[in-house]
């Protein structure tokens, strides 16, 4: 009987330090797996932003090269009416 009683202390005892193991793995698990999302979303978050910039660095290429093209078209458009004038005259 005392046999039985010790038996099923020892088993309580054992189930409850595998509980308190399993628990403390799954924290552990959780933990890693905030550390891991975190770090992915701030990579992420990185990545979007040099994007960003590197889409607005190109607009502005592209709209600098626009603004650069009409200027010279309209120098040029000028410049014709300036020949046609000197020719009619």
């Amino acid at each position: 009987m005392k046999e039985s009683l010790l038996y099923w202390k020892r088993w309580r005892e054992r189930g409850m330090k595998e509980s308190l193991l399993l628990e403390e793995m799954e924290r552990e698990r959780d933990e890693g797996k905030s550390a891991l999302l975190e770090e992915m979303e701030r990579e992420r978050d990185e990545g979007k932003s040099a994007l960003l910039e590197e889409m607005e660095r190109e607009r502005g290429m592209k709209e600098s090269l626009l603004l650069e093209e009409m200027e010279r078209e309209r120098d040029e458009g000028k410049s014709a009416l300036g020949r046609d004038g000197e020719r009619e005259g």
